[in-house]
């Protein structure tokens, strides 16, 4: 019976969220933080939800195209090309001008084992792509994709 329960019982846990750029990595500034959490599902599923609030003052945008890493290493049936594929959806609120605010898809990228968050107007979300990233902005999303790890 416990091989049999351990098969279905869901497991959840916090993780260290970290959130990089390809070119210079952001700063979050004062009050900012980073959280991530995720349930696992049977034994190959993982679903999770991260979330990022910029801070005030020491906010630093870096430059480049904005990454997260994840909880656990995705299947690697799921890495055998280089292909991007997408786990989830987020949500960015621009907290100067809520007509900037937009949703965006988030993408796991294998040659990276990071994911990045494709914009509406296609390519990843950087610190100037939708818009200029600014103090107090805000992130949240989730992500479910399938796993090897135990």
């Amino acid at each position: 019976m416990d091989k049999i329960d351990a098969l279905f019982r869901a497991t959840s846990a916090t993780y260290t969220l970290n959130w990089t750029a390809d070119t210079t990595n952001p700063t979050l500034g004062a009050g900012g933080f980073t959280e991530g959490k995720f349930i696992r599902l049977w034994p190959r599923m993982v679903i999770g939800f991260f979330r990022l609030n910029i801070g005030g003052a020491g906010a630093l945008a870096g430059s480049g195209t904005y990454r997260f890493n994840l909880p656990t290493g995705v299947a690697p049936e799921m890495t055998l090309t280089d292909d991007v594929f997408p786990i989830g959806k987020a949500f960015f609120l621009d907290s100067s001008a809520a007509v900037s605010s937009s949703v965006f898809l988030a993408s796991f990228r294998p040659s990276t084992n990071n994911f990045f968050l494709r914009t509406p107007g296609g390519g990843g979300w950087s610190d100037t792509v939708p818009v200029a990233l600014g103090q107090n902005d805000k992130l949240s999303g989730y992500f479910m994709y399938p796993t090897a790890d135990a």
